[in-house]
């Protein structure tokens, strides 16, 4: 595991007390966070080909999507370097 996916996981389980599960044998890296109350997933930590984000390489990239609501949130954030639109999420370069 890279070092800035080892932290991402330290910060969600500190902050939000969600820890990782991975749910699919053939996605071994692939690792969801639930919230406590209700089970629902709040974010999913992937590493995918940059060639279906869009990128000129076919290196794994790391990624997190992230529910996101609020549309004017969601608008700022799609405008900053390294954050794209999912469906009705946001997906973050890590």
């Amino acid at each position: 595991m890279t070092p800035i996916r080892n932290q991402l996981i330290a910060h969600i389980a500190g902050k939000y007390k969600a820890l990782p599960e991975c749910l699919w044998m053939r996605y071994p890296n692939y690792m969801v966070f639930r919230h406590s109350d209700n089970q629902k997933w709040f974010a999913i930590l992937m590493d995918v080909p940059g060639r279906k984000l869009g990128l000129d390489c076919d290196n794994a990239v790391d990624i997190l999507n992230v529910k996101v609501s609020d549309p004017l949130l969601l608008d700022f954030l799609v405008r900053q370097n390294g954050y794209l639109r999912g469906y009705e999420t946001i997906l973050k370069f890590v």
